[in-house]
């Protein structure tokens, strides 16, 4: 809880940014590192430290330096907020399946995706809803002065 408000006094401009993508998943990213490589061997917890925090953190703060340099651009609080639902929900989507180990049962269910005792597939649902609302947030709209 302390780096939230060093991030907001040293980050200026960058920090409604900074807080938005890489604070706000800081938490989860360690949580599941912590869940699934807590006790592996030195080999699974190197890997799991590059793929499951270091590459998505460093995938959040580019994209946040990104937006804050396009901040001025026209139209671009729309397309910030569509790109980041779709990432950060792709991204918590895989942390939570990760700590799960990945619960693909309700693909064998005959119910399917309707399945109650399997929420994965109601999971699934919900984050392509998530991704698709925010893809289709970024596309340009069409405004007719008048």
């Amino acid at each position: 809880m302390g780096l939230v408000p060093m991030v907001v006094m040293v980050g200026g401009r960058y920090a409604p940014f900074l807080y938005i993508l890489p604070i706000v998943a800081l938490s989860i990213i360690v949580k599941t590192y912590l869940a699934k490589f807590l006790q592996a061997d030195f080999l699974a917890t190197s890997l799991g430290l590059v793929f499951l925090v270091t590459l998505p953190l460093a995938l959040l703060i580019w994209l946040a330096f990104y937006f804050a340099h396009r901040g001025t651009v026209a139209g671009s609080a729309r397309r910030f907020a569509g790109i980041c639902l779709a990432v950060t929900s792709t991204l918590y989507f895989w942390m939570n399946f990760t700590i799960f180990s990945l619960p693909w049962d309700w693909f064998s269910d005959s119910r399917g995706l309707l399945a109650q005792k399997h929420s994965g597939g109601i999971y699934v649902v919900g984050w392509l809803t998530l991704v698709v609302t925010g893809l289709v947030a970024c596309l340009p709209t069409s405004r007719s002065d008048k």
